[in-house]
């Protein structure tokens, strides 16, 4: 009956062992549900604040498409136009002094032909002057001190390097231009590949999100199969101690009454079969 009963307890133990790994299994799988679902939020969140970035940048980038591609036609049309004022003073290599230029040890061109190159300098210095007005690339300042250095041939070098300097200035601002162009077009990049991240992210946190909802309800399904193992044991072993607690008394006077007789008779054979008693 002790046996029975030991088996009984080991019975219910065992269950009782297997609904809680099932339970805490469940309860994983539940908090793994959890965390992808959380996970997929924050990354969906994430993912619409960087689709709202790249529109702000795209935006952003069109207008400067707009703007900077008439400030760089304006800056071409100016360096254009400095360029023929150097090619008229002779100045440029692709226009070379000629031989009485040369002669003369400057960059004068021939007197008879000063008059008539002075009026076209004025005339596209007055156009500078102009663009410089409704805030072209040059300043109006520059335009203006190039106006009183032509007063004359005589400080044609001069009026070279200042043509020269407003040329390194329309390069330096153009550098500017494409500079912040590239760097825009490159964020735009850096932007769209954010989406793309957070796109895998959002599809491959929520298949997480259903793969660990299948695995728990699995384990819902088993902890629920292993909870009636572990009831129909804790009643069979209820049941089974119940009898056990009945029927073990009756045992043990049984028990008690055997080792009382052995007692006796080990007692009359060490008395050379005497059966009374030495009070007797």
């Amino acid at each position: 009956r002790n046996q029975t009963d030991h088996a009984a307890y080991v019975a219910e133990q065992e269950a009782l062992k297997a609904w809680l790994d099932g339970e805490s299994a469940y309860r994983l799988e539940l908090e793994k549900e959890k965390e992808a679902k959380d996970g997929s939020q924050f990354a969906r969140a994430e993912l619409e604040k960087w689709k709202a970035t790249v529109k702000q940048t795209e935006e952003r980038l069109k207008t400067m498409t707009a703007s900077y591609t008439a400030e760089k036609a304006d800056i071409q049309s100016e360096r254009e136009l400095l360029k023929e004022i150097l090619r008229i003073l002779g100045v440029l290599e692709d226009q070379p002094l000629d031989d009485r230029s040369k002669a003369a040890g400057g960059y004068t061109a021939q007197k008879s032909s000063q008059a008539v190159a002075m009026k076209e300098i004025r005339a596209k210095i007055a156009q500078l002057k102009q663009r410089a007005t409704l805030g072209g690339p040059l300043h109006v300042k520059q335009v203006t001190m190039l106006q009183q250095k032509l007063a004359n041939f005589a400080e044609t070098d001069e009026v070279r390097k200042l043509l020269e300097a407003m040329l390194a200035d329309l390069d330096s601002r153009e550098g500017v231009i494409d500079r912040a162009y590239k760097e825009t077009q490159d964020e735009l990049e850096q932007h769209k590949d954010k989406v793309v991240e957070y796109e895998k992210e959002v599809v491959d946190l929520s298949n997480a999100a259903d793969k660990a909802k299948q695995r728990a309800d699995a384990k819902d399904l088993q902890r629920q199969s292993l909870n009636g193992k572990k009831i129909n044991s804790e009643e069979e072993y209820k049941n089974e101690h119940a009898s056990y607690l009945i029927v073990a008394p009756p045992a043990d006077r049984a028990i008690y009454i055997l080792h009382v007789i052995m007692d006796k008779i080990d007692a009359f054979c060490k008395n050379g079969g005497n059966a009374a008693s030495p009070s007797a």
